[in-house]
């Protein structure tokens, strides 16, 4: 009988496992190397868990210490036919995952922002995954900076401010700052203000920082935020709940 769905995102920078019940409420999330111990404590076997994986890489799939089914497989068998893909490319398992989960909550439009390693920016409609943006982030932004040789001496290791400020900038090193979250935000809120997305889904490490920079912009256009930084898990755990069979 099935106790546990357990999500296993493997991503570029991060990877984590969820662990979700039957009734596909959350439990908890940990870190991918602390996956033995979490199957060891909550005891899960071949027939008490279903396991789900996205994955850019399969080549820490054989760490996996439970019976699991990768998310691409069960897409290229056919189970997401209802939702049209216009797209030319293999999507990444993380994209394609989100986009499903989103696209059967409700008919409204949807841009899926994931603020990670790079930023993605995808469209969901009534009709189906639309496509998508790749775009820098703001560490990428950030480097481009750090191969001038001008420049470069403005520039260090040292967390930078997320906070973007209508003030013109009057020393270089404000510059370079408020020059890449200019860069970074303003993209954004372009591809927004092009396509009118209802509701705005964000996930990744800076979707909190996103959040708070478009939140005058929402309040004025009339789109709503949510944000969800497990947004993958619950994808994850709402496909593998609707393809379990005993």
């Amino acid at each position: 009988m099935l106790e546990y769905i357990a999500t296993v995102d493997i991503g570029l920078t991060s990877r984590s496992v969820g662990v979700f019940d039957a009734n596909e409420k959350f439990i908890t999330k940990v870190d991918f190397s602390a996956i033995g111990e979490l199957a060891r404590n909550y005891g899960f076997t071949t027939t008490n868990t279903f396991g789900i994986v996205s994955a850019v890489t399969d080549s820490n799939l054989k760490d996996i210490p439970f019976k699991h089914q990768l998310v691409r497989r069960l897409l290229l068998h056919g189970k997401f036919l209802e939702m049209p893909v216009s797209y030319s490319e293999k999507i990444q398992d993380e994209r394609l995952a989100n986009a499903y989960f989103l696209f059967k909550q409700n008919t409204k439009t949807k841009m899926m922002i994931n603020c990670g390693h790079v930023m993605t920016a995808d469209l969901i409609d009534n009709s189906g995954f639309k496509g998508g943006f790749i775009l820098p982030s703001i560490g990428q932004l950030r480097n481009f900076y750090k191969y001038d040789e001008y420049f470069k001496h403005f520039v260090n290791d040292a967390k930078m401010s997320f906070d973007y400020s209508n003030k013109l900038p009057q020393d270089n090193l404000q510059a370079i700052e408020q020059g890449t979250l200019a860069a970074f935000y303003f993209q954004l809120k372009g591809i927004i203000k092009e396509y009118h997305p209802e509701v705005i889904y964000l996930t990744g490490q800076y979707g909190d920082d996103v959040a708070k920079f478009l939140k005058p912009t929402a309040q004025k256009d009339g789109f709503s935020i949510q944000l969800s930084k497990d947004l993958v898990h619950r994808s994850l755990c709402f496909i593998a709940k609707r393809v379990y069979r005993e």
